[in-house]
C-alpha cells in the first residue's frame, strides 16, 4: 500500500519505512522494497541493509537476515561491523550461539563491544559460561 502513494521516493524515505516496517516484524515487504529500490534507480545503503536485517530478525527469520549480509557485497555496498551486528543480532535472537562464534571467528574485521555483547548473550543464554569467559578476556 505503501508503494501506491504519489510522492518522490528517495533511498531516505525507503530506509524510514523500512525502520517502520522493522517495527512491525513485516520482514517480507522490507525485502520487497530491497529488491524494488534499484528498478527506481535507487541503490540501497548500509542503513537500508541493516534495517531490513533488523526487520528479519524482529520476524524470526535469521537465515534471510544472513543472506541480506551476502548480499551487500554483491550489490556494491561491502557489509561493515554495524550490518555483521544485525546478523550476529538475529543469530543471538534464533539461539543460534554456535552461528555466533563461527561468524566472529571467520571474518577478519575489527569487532565492537555490541558484537561481543551480542555474542557473549546468546552463549550465556545457552549456558556455556566458559565460552563468555573467553570472549570477555577476548575484548580486554
Amino acid at each position: 500500500a505503501w508503494r501506491s502513494t504519489p510522492m518522490s521516493l528517495d533511498v531516505a524515505l525507503y530506509n524510514s519505512i523500512f525502520n517502520i516496517l522493522g517495527k512491525m516484524s513485516q520482514w517480507q515487504d522490507c525485502l520487497a522494497g530491497l529488491q524494488e529500490m534499484p528498478l527506481l534507480r535507487l541503490r540501497p545503503n548500509q542503513i537500508s541493509y541493516v534495517a531490513a536485517m533488523t526487520a528479519c530478525s524482529r520476524g524470526s527469520h535469521w537465515a534471510q537476515a544472513c543472506d541480506l549480509l551476502k548480499m551487500m557485497a554483491a550489490h556494491t555496498t561491502p557489509p561493515n561491523v554495524i550490518s555483521h551486528n544485525a546478523a550476529l543480532n538475529a543469530l543471538s535472537s534464533a539461539k543460534l550461539w554456535q552461528r555466533c562464534l563461527e561468524m566472529m571467528e571467520s571474518l577478519e574485521i575489527t569487532w565492537d563491544s555490541v558484537s561481543y555483547c551480542t555474542t557473549i548473550g546468546a552463549c550465556g543464554n545457552a549456558g556455556n559460561w566458559q565460552v563468555v569467559l573467553l570472549l570477555l578476556e577476548q575484548m580486554r
